[in-house]
């Protein structure tokens, strides 16, 4: 037994752990020589003591055990189970240090009569625990400050780690992550096609294989972008995979950049495949200037492109040397800006070759500073784009060519107005003279059959050659002032009519009381009414429509209200349309050219308004049109009669009777007999001359007998001399009588010219016996000068 304890005894004070024997009654009966050393402590200071006076020990942190709550004083608890610990002991000097405690009971007869208490010092590994954890964190911080994505999966495919730019990109959290199938993560669980593409890639590069390529991965809110995907094996020392590495970066901007390039590409292929060699041969230059070196790198191709040879040695300044003198500052300054900021350089240029050749360049490139912001480098690229411009001036003439048709179109179609007119009015006017020698009613009415209708035939034009002005921008809009109530009287007249003919009731109906006098386009805005209503009366086949007027905030107002067949959403749509009717059966059932609504509506936003429509199918229809004009509060003033838009003559039925010598010059000789037949009726004496020389001869010849002319009916379309210089030379050579413009709607816009040529008034329709009669008789009886 001796020799047992002396060994046991030799074992423990050899022991480099403090070992530590506690009674019952809480007193120290051993301690070896490692437990002294630990402590600070010689062994006349600790035996026979109690524990606590002794070690006193503490929780980690630093704060003293209660003595009711020592993990020593519990070594022996009910249970007499081994404890083991971390525990933090003080030195006698009073410094502490870490430890690890095991406390074990011993028994005699069943019955624990002590404890032995084994203490490791852990101050080295705690050191080595919490550097590694502080390179784990440095770790952590540099992987997750990382713009590329990082992952670690085990062999099985399932996560073990992922950095933070990933966990952002998917929109979760770390612990959301770990341990799951990579391929039924956020990123590739989008389709199942793309979950099993990442299973198989898994497998491979487990099997010891690699993998890159580009992928559709899936971020936060469910949108798909690309990534440059990579996934490698980690081995250990014996070559075993061990874990897989994933990594990416996002390339979405780059993708969508290239399949716009190819995009654009594949759309000018067809030019471009004419200009193959030349494209070829002016591929990207690449080009690198060293600043502080002053030397410049360039290919031969650099060389071929300005003109040089291509193995001579140039440098920059030569280069700038051929770029175009009106180029050279803003390409100097674009390239100076760059080398001083760094910022990205591009520039369009020409250079002209000493052959006499001039090219356009397109320039590309970037200054490079270093890390104190001194600029070292300015490199990029010099692409020969020369057909592209070439191509960009072909685009460019042949939209002035077409412009140019489209002005001719305009012009044709202006001067139609005169061509179509001249039949249609010699027509008309045969139609008038020849229902004035017919006794037959049958007959009768069937040439009152053929006027009606030539009078719809030119409506018809009308329409096409003022939609024609509108779209070339022909059409003149006027300011004058007018009455309202004259201007609806004038629209509930003609439209009454037409409604009565149809059987259905018209109404006009104001909502308030409207100013006497307003500022605006009247003839305008009479064309809108007349349309609107017109069109109200046409679609309506039984019930009634109403026009509703009002005028606020400088707007006159307009609904046109009717009970007719109305309009399905579709037919809505197309509505304003020029050509359009709504459908195919609405125009053979009603006619028209649909041209009527097209011209309302661009003539209502000419007048600073506009129309609008609410209509339901077989309810009915509601057009709103909005006009704006200002109210005259001054004093009415007459306009005289040679600033005035139409003609102030009414037309009467009583009979018109002259006394006077009228001249009347047109080159159409339908027009002149037509003219002359209706004055001669009224008893005027007329002459004829088919155009503005022959009439100013026979002035000047009447002006030398002193018979002048009473009034001179003057056409402003003719060759050789027109109207507007024929009048200029009229008032010239002292002809001081009235002289009435013959001329079309489409001249309308040029009646300033018949004003300034000196023409009192004009007739802009058809000749209309009666209106022409009224004028002249105004003017010869009043003795106008």
């Amino acid at each position: 037994l001796r020799e047992s304890n002396e060994l046991v005894r030799t074992i423990a004070e050899n022991s480099t752990q403090a070992m530590i024997m506690m009674g019952a009654d809480g007193y120290l009966t051993y301690c070896n020589q490692a437990c002294y050393d630990m402590l600070g402590f010689d062994a006349d200071e600790i035996r026979s003591k109690p524990l606590h006076d002794i070690i006193h020990h503490h929780y980690p942190d630093g704060r003293p055990y209660p003595i009711s709550e020592c993990p020593i004083d519990r070594a022996l608890p009910e249970d007499f189970t081994v404890r083991t610990h971390e525990d933090l002991f003080f030195r006698k000097d009073g410094s502490s240090f870490p430890v690890l405690c095991a406390a074990s009971p011993i028994f005699h007869s069943g019955v624990p009569i002590s404890t032995v208490i084994e203490v490791r010092d852990i101050t080295s590994q705690k050191a080595a625990e919490q550097a590694l954890q502080q390179r784990e964190a440095h770790l952590r911080r540099v992987i997750d400050g990382t713009i590329n994505f990082l992952g670690v999966l085990d062999n099985e495919g399932r996560v073990v780690e992922v950095n933070q730019p990933a966990l952002g990109a998917a929109g979760v959290e770390r612990d959301d992550l770990v341990g799951q199938p990579f391929w039924d993560t956020p990123w590739w669980n989008f389709s199942p096609e793309s979950a099993d593409a990442m299973r198989e890639s898994i497998a491979n590069v487990a099997a010891g294989g690699t993998v890159r390529c580009d992928l559709k991965y899936q971020v936060a809110g469910g949108k798909l972008r690309m990534v440059d995907f990579n996934l490698n094996p980690l081995r250990d020392d014996k070559g075993h995979v061990t874990y897989l590495i994933a990594s990416g970066f996002d390339i979405t901007d780059r993708y969508e950049a290239e399949i716009e390039i190819r995009r654009t590409r594949d759309q000018l292929d067809a030019v471009l495949r004419r200009l193959e060699v030349a494209l070829r041969a002016g591929n990207a230059a690449p080009w690198s200037w060293n600043l502080e070196k002053q030397d410049l790198e360039a290919d031969t191709t650099l060389n071929r492109l300005f003109g040089f040879d291509e193995d001579a040695s140039i440098n920059f300044s030569d280069f700038v040397g051929r770029i175009a003198p009106e180029f050279r500052d803003q390409v100097s300054t674009a390239v100076q800006a760059s080398i001083d900021n760094g910022a990205y350089y591009s520039q369009e240029y020409k250079i002209e070759l000493p052959s006499g050749e001039s090219r356009w360049l397109q320039a590309r490139g970037q200054g490079v500073l270093d890390e104190a912001g001194k600029p070292v480098d300015f490199f990029g690229f010099i692409v020969d784009i020369t057909d592209r411009h070439q191509f960009q001036e072909s685009l460019e003439a042949a939209r002035a060519a077409a412009e140019a048709a489209n002005e001719s179109k305009s012009a044709f179609l202006a001067n139609m107005s005169h061509e179509i007119r001249t039949p249609m009015t010699a027509i008309l006017g045969y139609l008038d003279l020849i229902a004035d020698n017919i006794i037959d009613d049958s007959t009768l009415k069937h040439v009152r059959t053929i006027r009606r209708n030539g009078d719809f035939l030119l409506d018809i034009i009308n329409d096409i050659l003022d939609l024609s002005k509108i779209e070339a921008g022909k059409l003149d809009i006027s300011s004058e002032v007018f009455s309202p109530m004259m201007l609806i009287e004038d629209v509930q007249s003609i439209m009454s009519v037409r409604a009565k003919e149809k059987g259905i009731d018209f109404d006009v109906i104001y909502n308030r009381q409207l100013p006497s006098r307003l500022m605006g386009d009247a003839k305008r805005i009479r064309q809108i009414m007349v349309n609107l209503v017109g069109n109200a009366v046409k679609f309506t086949p039984q019930g009634s429509v109403k026009m509703i007027v009002d005028y606020a905030d400088n707007s006159l107002r307009f609904d046109v209200v009717d009970t007719g067949i109305g309009m399905s959403k579709s037919q809505l749509e197309n509505l304003f349309q020029p050509f359009s009717q709504g459908d195919g059966n609405v125009n053979r059932e009603f006619g028209g050219t649909g041209l009527g609504l097209a011209i309302s509506r661009r003539l209502a936003e000419m007048l600073g308004g506009g129309i609008s429509v609410r209509s339901e199918l077989a309810r009915g229809s509601t057009f709103t049109v909005t006009i704006e004009s200002t109210e005259v509060v001054t004093a009415e003033k007459i306009t005289p009669a040679n600033q005035r838009s139409t003609p102030n003559v009414v037309a009467s039925d009583e009979p018109v009777r002259l006394d006077c010598e009228i001249l009347v010059v047109d080159d159409r000789r339908d027009i002149r007999f037509l003219s002359k037949t209706f004055l001669s009726r009224a008893g005027a004496r007329v002459e004829e001359a088919e155009d503005g020389n022959v009439a100013i001869e026979m002035v000047k010849d009447r002006l030398q007998q002193k018979r002048e002319f009473a009034l001179i009916i003057l056409d402003m379309q003719m060759p050789h001399r027109d109207g507007y210089s024929t009048a200029t030379a009229l008032r010239h050579i002292g002809f001081s009588g009235p002289i009435i413009a013959l001329t079309a709607d489409a001249m309308q816009g040029d009646m300033n010219r018949c004003i300034v040529a000196g023409c009192n008034d004009y007739l802009s329709k058809p000749i209309d016996k009666q209106l022409m009669l009224a004028m002249v008789q105004q003017y010869v009886n009043n003795n106008v000068k």
